[in-house]
């Protein structure tokens, strides 16, 4: 497990990973300038990618200051501060990313990138760094607002080509299921009075491609004050199933699958 704290006061950034039996094999303190909120992070088969992005923790709470700049940190997996190599990027906020992998030479990372903080719409977005010139490359993969990204998790670190999004503007309206190499995307639109959640990507054990599954998500429909578990098809977002809830669930964030 490959983990990052981070705090209000020094050290602001900590970097750990544990082996399969819960042990600590490794754990770094990364300088950074600034308390930031640092909600998430990425990692590849060799590195852990940290976003140092100018949302800063202050005594009055968080603040957006796109003027002190933004980059990545590319980190080793068993790597410390001396070994950190930073990256400049455009200034902007990211909640969540998607994935990252590695090409060659290159690092890939996909996330929903956002321009404001704390509104405006997230798209999905891409950066590339070249490790052998420490260039970067980035562009928007598509403009639909969307959030809350997810992908099969067998995939995390590796070359995923499927990615699933929460799709909507503050309120998640739809799911969203985009091919990465073919540069295609496709909606499961909600009913008019749905609203929903953070889609989980479930595994097919018996699988052979990289989305065969499902994706699971509360919604709550407004016409009914209830919510049902929705199960779509991850081939097509095909809807598979319901299931009726007795009651309203109210809305989460993030979620595993956990097999019985």
């Amino acid at each position: 497990m490959v983990f990052f704290g981070y705090n209000f006061l020094p050290p602001y950034l900590r970097y750990g990973v544990m082996d399969a039996a819960g042990k600590l094999t490794h754990e770094s303190e990364i300088n950074i300038p600034r308390a930031v909120f640092m909600h998430d992070f990425l990692i590849t088969e060799s590195y852990s990618l940290f976003f140092d992005l100018p949302v800063t923790i202050t005594i009055n709470g968080l603040k957006y200051q796109p003027e002190l700049g933004a980059r990545i940190g590319v980190v080793p997996r068993l790597g410390t501060d001396k070994d950190v190599r930073w990256i400049p990027i455009e200034p902007c906020w990211v909640y969540h990313f998607l994935n990252a992998h590695e090409e060659g030479n290159q690092i890939v990372m996909r996330g929903c990138r956002r321009l404001e903080f704390p509104g405006g719409a997230s798209n999905l977005h891409q950066w590339t760094i070249d490790l052998s010139s420490g260039k970067l490359s980035e562009a928007d993969l598509d403009l639909a607002p969307c959030e809350f990204p997810t992908f099969n998790p067998r995939h995390m670190g590796r070359m995923s080509r499927y990615g699933y999004c929460a799709s909507g503007n503050g309120e998640v309206e739809g799911t969203l299921k985009y091919d990465l190499i073919a540069r295609t995307r496709k909606v499961f639109p909600f009913r008019a009075q749905q609203r929903g959640g953070e889609a989980l990507f479930v595994a097919d054990p018996a699988g052979k491609n990289e989305d065969d599954g499902w994706l699971l998500n509360i919604v709550y429909d407004g016409a009914k004050d209830n919510s049902e578990l929705l199960i779509l098809d991850a081939h097509d977002l095909s809807q598979v199933a319901t299931v009726e809830l007795p009651r309203r669930v109210p809305f989460g964030f993030h979620c595993n699958w956990l097999p019985g």
